[in-house]
This record gives structure tokens, sequence and C-alpha cells, in this order.
């Protein structure tokens, strides 16, 4: 399980679009972060899905996602759909600045028996990378990133 964030221009402070992301894997496995050029595509191939045009990829975007098996420790409503209303209460909260995301991908709200925005889940899942981007119309894109849990270390620039 892994928690996004995207606050398109008119929702931010700053109006540049924000994209935040904590990767949450098994304990032992390492995020690698790594930067690629921006592209355009047909098909995105990703890890478990084939996605046709540009869509957000998430299972609310994409109603086949969670008719993929699922691990049974996953109840989507005990564990997902709680984080799912955290990141809402944030996006509704605005204008959204990049203090704000960093706090809420930092933050343990959410699901119980640690499945939180910021995952602790003993022996199943932890958040092992995080990252916010700032992605302005015109201007470069800013790009902050942690390895290992953002709520016990600090975000760094990256790009």
């Amino acid at each position: 399980m892994c928690d996004c964030l995207v606050a398109l221009g008119p929702a931010t402070a700053g109006g540049a679009t924000l994209f935040a992301k904590n990767s949450d894997r098994p304990p032992a496995e390492v995020q690698v972060l790594e930067w690629f050029p921006p592209r355009r595509e047909p098909v995105t191939q990703a890890t478990h899905l084939v996605i046709d045009g540009h869509r957000c990829a998430n299972r609310t975007t994409i109603p086949g996602f969670d008719a993929q098996p699922r691990h049974p420790r996953q109840p989507v409503d005990r564990l997902v759909d709680p984080r799912l209303a955290a990141t809402d209460r944030v996006l509704a909260a605005g204008p959204l600045t990049c203090d704000a995301v960093t706090a809420h991908l930092r933050s343990h709200a959410g699901g119980d028996g640690g499945c939180s925005v910021c995952m602790h889940a003993a022996g199943v899942q932890v958040t092992a990378a995080s990252m916010v981007a700032e992605l302005p119309v015109d201007g470069p894109s800013r790009v902050w990133t942690v390895q290992g849990s953002p709520c016990e270390r600090g975000y760094e620039r990256s790009w």
C-alpha cells in the first residue's frame, strides 16, 4: 500500500501542482529513487497494470485495480479508506503548501495496526521512501525526497 496525493495548481498556495507519494514496502526491501525525464506515451506499463493514456493510477480512478488479488491482511475498509480520508482532509483544508504535504506524509493518520500514512506495520510494510514534487506550469520542477520513514528523517532537495 502506498499513499499518493496530487493537488493541482488552483488548490495550492504557490499555483504549482504538487505531487506527493510515500512508498510502502516490506521492511527489508529498499526503494531506489531515480529521476527520469518527462515522457508522453499512449500506454503506460506499471508494475501490475497497463494504463491507457494519461490517468492517475489508483483504486479510485481505475475500478479494476481493486479486483486484483490483495494481501489478506489488507482489508480496504480498515486499512486503506481511513488513509484516503486523511488525504481528503488535507486537500480540503487548502490552499496546500509543500510544508502541509510533507507534514501529511509524516503523519500516522489512518488505518489501524501501523497502517497509517507513514506506514509502520511491524513485519508487513514500512514507508521506505517519500517524495514531494512541485511542478510549476513554467519553470523547473523541484523535488524533495526522504530515504526511509519521513517521520524519522528530514526531506532533502533532490532535483
